[in-house]
């Protein structure tokens, strides 16, 4: 399930309650709190994968999201501070799941994708494809991620199904218009 920041935060709530896993990705419009997505995330009770900076990602914190995913500068801008280096990116990473995120997975555009739990630390590199419109490439790769643990896939696996649908979708002139058959070939 994908919820939208736009519609009625009670749908969301109603339906957040059933979903096994529930995507929340995106950016506010003016008016709507920086705390929408830890409300929802507490009457949520599947997994949450949560694509967000700043003060909507630190708040869900709170709440315990199953896996958090910014890129790298959302996670320098979110933290207020550089993450130049790997080192810096990991301690950063480290500090999500210290205040509540149980994985984080940070995007590089092209380059490695750093996935990480507080017991693990790895690195994936996202299928090479000549990028048409990188437009919604990180949409996907969260709903990428959603339906591998939906699909029962360890969260490794389930980024990695994620990479091949955000790498997909940059490939393509026009956004979200995957091909299950080509991303699945890219694995």
């Amino acid at each position: 399930m994908i919820l939208a920041a736009g519609l009625s935060p009670a749908w969301h709530r109603d339906e957040s309650r059933e979903a096994e896993v529930v995507v929340l990705t995106g950016s506010f419009p003016a008016g709507v709190p920086g705390t929408l997505y830890r409300d929802l995330l507490e009457d949520t009770r599947g997994r949450v994968v949560l694509d967000a900076q700043g003060e909507p990602l630190l708040a869900a914190l709170e709440r315990r999201p199953f896996l958090v995913k910014p890129n790298r500068q959302e996670m320098a801008n979110t933290l207020g501070r550089r993450v130049d280096t790997d080192a810096d990116l990991h301690a950063a990473m480290r500090e999500l799941c210290r205040r509540g995120a149980q994985w984080v997975v940070v995007t590089q555009g092209k380059e490695r994708v750093w996935v990480a739990s507080e017991r693990e630390l790895l690195s994936l590199t996202p299928p090479a494809v000549t990028v048409v419109n990188p437009i919604g490439s990180g949409d996907c790769l969260a709903a990428g991620i959603a339906v591998g643990l939906a699909r029962g896939d360890v969260v490794p696996e389930a980024v990695r199904f994620g990479l091949a649908a955000g790498a997909d979708n940059a490939s393509q002139l026009l956004p979200a218009r995957l091909d299950p058959a080509r991303v699945q070939a890219s694995l």
